[in-house]
């Protein structure tokens, strides 16, 4: 899988994950790691639910976001699968 296939997946899982949740105020930043079938330096395996044993991810994170001007999901009929 390539690297903007990988980070689009873990957008999307991070956003469904992020919808379940009750809307709140938060401070905290969003990290985004690239994934790599390579083994990085000073990196580790990523292998946890539900991305098992899905590649190596740099031991800091390739993009952190710290402030989000909006964010906004589809409605439920609007989602696919």
């Amino acid at each position: 899988m390539s690297k903007h296939a990988t980070i689009l997946a873990m957008l999307v899982a991070s956003s469904a994950i992020c919808t379940k949740t009750a809307a709140e105020t938060t401070n905290a930043s969003l990290t985004f790691y690239l994934v790599s079938k390579h083994r990085i330096e000073g990196g580790q395996f990523f292998n946890r639910f539900p991305f098992l044993e899905l590649g190596y991810i740099s031991s800091s994170p390739d993009l952190v976001v710290e402030r989000l001007k909006e964010v906004s999901s589809l409605p439920e009929s609007g989602r696919s699968g």
